[in-house]
């Protein structure tokens, strides 16, 4: 007679195992669903923040890259717990270089594709820009349509 084995319970499949495949899955709604499927947050370890903050932000801005359209000092903590799994982050309208900072960890460059006005421009890049890893700017002029890319790296 053949024996049955006893199915392994989702909860306990090992959090590395989880964040494994997790990062394999291309798509924000299938890579939410995904963690959405374990019972609860321990499951799924540091993943969980993805669905916190999906609630919040865009699912698309949040995977596979992290974009970040907008950042105000409520985020800030939410944020930093998932900037530790992207290398580099996208930046659009967020002008507060100082809060930016606040997410990031030391292996994070970040590209920003987004700069404030003309008449901001000089003393944002000047200051607040050179406290952080920033690989690349794009800075767009609307009424021209004059895209200045500057590559840092």
């Amino acid at each position: 007679m053949e024996s049955k084995r006893p199915l392994m319970s989702l909860s306990s499949i090992p959090q590395s195992i989880i964040q494994h495949i997790a990062f394999y899955i291309p798509v924000a709604k299938d890579f939410l669903s995904f963690l959405v499927s374990f019972p609860d947050a321990t499951s799924i370890g540091n993943l969980h923040y993805f669905f916190e903050l999906s609630n919040i932000l865009k699912p698309n801005d949040l995977w596979p890259k992290l974009q970040l359209q907008e950042l105000t000092p409520s985020l800030v903590p939410r944020v930093r717990r998932i900037t530790r799994f992207f290398t580099t982050i996208y930046v659009f309208e967020v002008f507060d270089l100082k809060l930016l900072q606040q997410c990031l960890h030391p292996h994070n460059v970040v590209e920003l594709l987004t700069c404030p006005f003309w008449y901001d421009l000089d003393e944002w890049l000047t200051t607040p820009v050179s406290m952080l890893p920033v690989q690349h700017i794009t800075i767009r002029r609307m009424s021209t349509g004059l895209d200045l890319k500057i590559n840092l790296r």
